[in-house]
Formats: C-alpha cells, structure tokens, sequence
C-alpha cells in the first residue's frame, strides 16, 4: 500500500491539470498519505503496548493524539464525499470507508488496539485507492467524436452501381 501510494502522489503531481484547483482526486490522495502515516503510527503504538489494560500516561496521550488524526481524516472524507456529491463524481464506496473510520475510532476511543484495528485501518486505505482509481477511470472515459461523411471510390474505374445505370 505504500508504495501504490507514494506512486499515486507522484503520478499525480506530474499530471496535474492546469487550472483544475484541488479536484477530489488530489484531496483523496493526500488524505490517503494522511491514512497511512496514521496505520503506521498505530502499528507502532501498538507494538509499545504489552498489555492495553496497564497504558502508561504517554501511551494514552499518544492514543488520544492518533484518534484525533483518524477524526480529522473522518470529517475531510466527509466533505470529500459532499464536494463528490455536489459535481457527480464517481468515488466508489465511501459511506463504507466512514464506517470502518468510526469502528477504528471506537477501538482507540476505548484503548483497544489490535490486529483487527490494524486491517481495519489497511482496508480504509484500500478502498481509497479503489475510490481513486475510479475517479482516474473517469478522466479518461473515451468520448466519441463525429466527422462528416467522405465519398470513397475505387481507383480502377467505375463503382458496380455506375456499371448497372449504363445498361
């Protein structure tokens, strides 16, 4: 997931649009980089913590400190979600993403951090690479395009048709 991700920025700051402000594809992936810099915090946290039921005052001030930052990714996924809605822009899941969002943010909220949190954060950034692979899939929809009619003959003489009108 990192690398898709560190690939996702790159590709997206040399592809920029001009003139196309912060669309919702730039602001999914840097919530995306937010996402998981914050799985990569919980993991550690986690790997601090021998037993959740004995946390030290530092490990609940960090713990209070990442549920924050999942909050904050939580209300900037909701106003992703209504600026989507507002221009009909396909995102793919995101009322699902909301709620793995508030599952994580009861586990930390009640200092419960597991494995499962920990896939449950995994799958948060998962489905924001398939809402933005959705938003890419629609930049690049093929429209058609109308040209006028040509008259084609062949270059040896005379079409069939021309053959029959003179008998």
């Amino acid at each position: 997931n990192k690398v898709v991700v560190e690939l996702n920025r790159s590709a997206a700051s040399s592809c920029k649009k001009p003139g196309s402000g912060k669309g919702a594809q730039q602001k999914l992936d840097q919530l995306m980089g937010q996402q998981q810099q914050l799985n990569d915090k919980t993991r550690q946290l986690q790997k601090q913590i021998p037993s959740p039921q004995n946390l030290s005052p530092e490990q609940r001030a960090q713990m209070s400190r990442l549920l924050g930052e999942q909050r904050s990714i939580a209300g900037q996924l909701q106003d992703i979600e209504r600026q989507a809605a507002e221009q009909r822009e396909l995102l793919g899941r995101l009322d699902k993403m909301q709620d793995e969002m508030h599952e994580v943010v009861q586990d930390m909220q009640s200092e419960q951090l597991d494995d499962n949190t920990v896939r449950v954060q995994e799958k948060i950034v998962s489905r924001m690479l398939d809402a933005q692979r959705s938003l890419h899939k629609r930049d690049f929809n093929e429209e058609r395009e109308s040209r006028t009619g040509e008259d084609i003959f062949s270059k040896g003489g005379r079409m069939p048709q021309d053959n029959d009108k003179q008998k």
